[in-house]
């Protein structure tokens, strides 16, 4: 996506670099996908979810749980549906958050480091997963220190669109976006 940009910018003549607050929100749309992917964050539901306070700092939740801070009433099924879609770009990482029985630390274990048997990380005594457990859902954490950089304000409107979220990402955010 930026690669022509910055190709037309070189054969012009003009060397361009980008700080760390470039390369982490270029990263992010690499995460996210292209601009129309972004669609989603216009969505009351979705903006009250990628902006909780908890979330932008990594905590696992259950699906119950997420749903209870999404609050996406009547859009359920588009929440879920949007959720998926988080998931399968990386966005959202699947594991378990377990408790140690020794120690009684609580860590969150990625389902691809799932096995019957784990390692406390505090008190490194190992011990066997309990029989039933719930997924919990991690924010990747280059989306949860990047994207939701919000301010409250009265809604705006972005590219035109008249649909305005009632509450607005940081400009950087969606300044990044228009260039891309």
């Amino acid at each position: 996506m930026i690669t022509p940009i910055l190709t037309h910018f070189s054969q012009a003549g003009f060397t361009v670099t980008l700080d760390s607050k470039g390369r982490a929100y270029r990263a992010l749309i690499r995460l996210l996908g292209d601009i129309p992917d972004l669609e989603f964050l216009r969505e009351d539901h979705m903006i009250r979810f990628c902006t909780h306070a908890q979330i932008r700092k990594g905590a696992a939740y259950t699906l119950d749980e997420l749903i209870a801070i999404a609050q996406p009433r009547a859009q359920m099924g588009r929440f879920l549906t949007q959720f998926h879609w988080l998931l399968d770009r990386q966005v959202f990482w699947r594991g378990y958050s377990l408790r140690c029985p020794v120690c009684d630390l609580e860590s969150w274990v990625d389902l691809n480091m799932l096995a019957e048997h784990l390692i406390c990380p505090g008190c490194r005594v190992a011990f066997q997963i309990p029989l039933k457990i719930d997924f919990a859902f991690k924010p990747n954490p280059l989306f949860a220190q990047t994207l939701p950089k919000v301010r409250p304000k009265a809604p705006q409107f972005i590219d035109g669109d008249e649909r305005a979220p009632s509450a607005c990402l940081s400009k950087n955010f969606w300044t990044a976006v228009k260039i891309f």
